[in-house]
């Protein structure tokens, strides 16, 4: 099973045009020398185009308990159902099992209709869970309601599953940014805001300037995104603060 990794938007059309990495891919399938072909992606409207690709046969995208709205989507469209489905970051990069245990996170992810979980192991206990896995072993899926209500023990969580239906007309990745938000809070603080600090002043400014703000008709958990980058912008800057 050989996959073209991270494909996003700005590798897209070199993946899927003619001539460009599926191609390719199709044609070592032809000669015999690999035996499937796949896409991997962290974008769902990347992993749709794969799902009406002939060429594709397996799809490998992320998705948690926290970060389902991907996989609620897959739910709902029958062209995933012909398609092989991998599902990477079922302990959201290791930050999960510190708030639930490792058999719910497992089994909210095989709730979906999904080919295989694609777990990073981190501990012999979690490699013990994940080898002796059975059917049957997790039955109570947590909603994401009950997810948040966890994680709002220890912060003020965006209550964002990363469905990515909002589209910034200034190109800001909104489901990005609030789960490197998330992150901060959840053992992940350096890298989530060093990734924040990258570029989240100009989108805060940005979306501020934003008149039609179209991302709030989008947001189907009616989430008050200018209000919620200000916050993230205003995280950064005093964590930035006081790690200077």
């Amino acid at each position: 099973m050989y996959f073209v990794h991270q494909v996003d938007p700005n590798s897209e059309e070199e993946v899927f045009g003619k001539g460009g990495a599926l191609d390719a891919l199709t044609e070592l399938k032809c000669q015999g020398k690999i035996r499937f072909t796949g896409i991997a992606s962290h974008y769902y409207d990347i992993l749709f185009r794969g799902a009406r690709d002939s060429r594709a046969d397996v799809l490998q995208g992320s998705g948690n308990v926290l970060e389902r709205g991907m996989l609620d989507r897959i739910r709902n469209e029958p062209l995933f159902r012909q398609k092989g489905l991998l599902v990477n970051k079922v302990y959201a990069a290791g930050l999960l099992p510190a708030f639930f245990p490792e058999k719910a996170l497992i089994g909210a992810v095989l709730s979906y209709p999904v080919s295989c979980a694609l777990i990073g192991i981190g501990t012999t206990a979690q490699t013990e869970t994940a080898m002796r896995w059975e059917e049957h072993s997790y039955k109570s899926v947590p909603t994401f309601d009950q997810v948040l209500s966890v994680l709002e023990k220890h912060y003020s969580p965006i209550p964002c599953n990363r469905c990515q239906r909002c589209v910034c007309p200034f190109g800001t990745e909104i489901h990005t940014v609030f789960r490197q938000y998330q992150y901060s809070f959840m053992g992940k603080e350096y890298w989530a805001i060093r990734k924040l600090n990258m570029g989240i002043e100009n989108s805060a400014r940005l979306c501020r300037a934003c008149t039609a703000m179209p991302c709030l008709k989008m947001c189907p958990a009616g989430i008050r995104i200018p209000e919620e980058m200000e916050r993230v912008a205003r995280h950064v800057r005093q964590r930035s603060r006081n790690t200077s």
